[in-house]
């Protein structure tokens, strides 16, 4: 079965054209209908963090179970450094 939904709040605003505008109206309610639907099915809520929100306010009144403090963008982002500086240092040693 499925025991959680993890909601991507960017992902979320991007469906409706207001990419990262986490503080629009609309956004907001689209963000808040979905979290309502996730606890109403009897799963876990899942997700990442929004700017200005507390983890007091996500894990209490709004109802989540699981947050992520990373998104995938910046993990990769910071992979791709760590590789291209191991690059560079690995450039200086045959030289």
């Amino acid at each position: 079965g499925i025991d959680l939904i993890f909601l991507g709040p960017f992902d979320l605003s991007c469906s409706i054209g207001k990419m990262g505008m986490f503080e629009d109206a609309e956004v907001k309610e689209l963000i808040s209908r979905a979290e309502r639907a996730v606890l109403e099915s009897g799963c876990l809520l899942g997700g990442f963090r929004t700017p200005g929100v507390s983890l007091e306010e996500l894990f209490g009144a709004r109802g989540y179970s699981l947050l992520c403090g990373a998104v995938d963008l910046g993990l990769l982002r910071d992979a791709a450094r760590l590789d291209a500086q191991a690059g560079r240092e690995a450039m200086k040693e045959d030289q």
